[in-house]
């Protein structure tokens, strides 16, 4: 009886998206973002340096497929972020510190910007938006070299500017 009770809560504690894909068969809740971040995923793995590390939200797919090194930004494995503080619950997705990660982990590529990260003027200064065909994401400006790809678009996120490969590798003083 206990065990009836406790998968029935189990169930009703989860969100009813989800509920409705495990009872229906329906088709997978996000098919479509893992699916994206499974291309994303082999395109690195195939255009990067290997010691290239790659900034997270979700942690799963795009680290197992890249085989890269991957930096959680939400925490999940960092130990700094784990222990912070969080003003409000959401399962995974309550603490960040973009200072942190900006600062002192500087993951060599972000996968996304959200949560704040897109305005924090050290991201907006140090990295740029890489884009290839409908694909896109964020590379620290000083790891370019490890981008093997010479045929991507690279954006400054402060102006909007397209810019050449050897204007990032060889600024201007």
């Amino acid at each position: 009886m206990i065990w009836i009770l406790a998968t029935g809560l189990g169930v009703l504690a989860n969100p009813p998206a989800a509920r409705a894909e495990w009872l229906t068969g329906a088709t997978p809740q996000l098919l479509a973002y893992n699916r994206s971040n499974y291309f994303l995923a082999r395109y690195l793995k195939q255009n990067t340096d290997p010691t290239t590390s790659v900034g997270v939200y979700w942690a799963g797919v795009p680290i197992y497929f890249s085989e890269r090194q991957g930096v959680d930004v939400l925490g999940k494995s960092d130990a700094h972020i784990a222990r912070l503080q969080v003003d409000r619950f959401k399962p995974g997705h309550s603490k960040w510190d973009w200072d942190y990660m900006l600062s002192t982990v500087q993951p060599d590529i972000f996968v996304d910007d959200s949560l704040g990260l897109a305005r924090h003027p050290i991201f907006r200064n140090e990295y740029l938006r890489v884009e290839k065909g409908n694909r896109f994401f964020f590379m620290r400006r000083d790891a370019i070299e490890q981008l093997q790809d010479p045929a991507t678009t690279l954006i400054d996120l402060n102006t909007g500017r397209t810019l050449n490969r050897d204007e990032v590798l060889r600024p201007s003083a």
